[in-house]
């Protein structure tokens, strides 16, 4: 049986919302170390939603852990598989994991975003890449 630790510890869900609202602060502020450890907090508090998943794997590329990246982004795409902004990080860790082939056919499909920039960086990371 797991443990509910946000039951255990007596947190509501507004205690869980503030340490997501603290750790997103580190990170805007790229306290990258910082900020990880909050929201690998949150995953055992809180079993982890897609956002926060989301967001760990890209604290984990911004730290260079690219396996720990795409382990935490397939786990946030199992819950929100089309979220662009997942899918790109994937990409960009595959990338530097030199899994070019999965990283481009995910790219390949993101420059046809409706998102501009979103599309305009998948574009770019073919031309980078290829």
């Amino acid at each position: 049986m797991k443990t509910n630790w946000a039951e255990l510890l007596g947190w509501e869900k507004d205690k869980i919302d503030e340490i997501r609202f603290y750790g997103f602060s580190l990170l805007r502020e790229g306290k990258y170390d910082r900020a990880r450890l909050f929201f690998e907090v949150l995953l055992i508090i809180d079993k982890g939603t897609a956002f926060d998943r989301q967001t760990l794997g890209a604290i984990y590329l911004q730290m260079n852990e690219n396996e720990k990246a795409v382990e935490q982004l397939n786990r946030a795409l199992e819950i929100e598989p089309d979220h662009e902004f997942s899918l790109l990080n994937k990409a960009k860790a595959l990338f530097m994991l030199n899994q070019k082939t999965e990283a481009l056919t995910i790219v390949d499909r993101l420059k046809k975003s409706a998102n501009k920039p979103l599309a305009d960086d998948a574009e770019a990371l073919i031309l980078a890449h290829t």
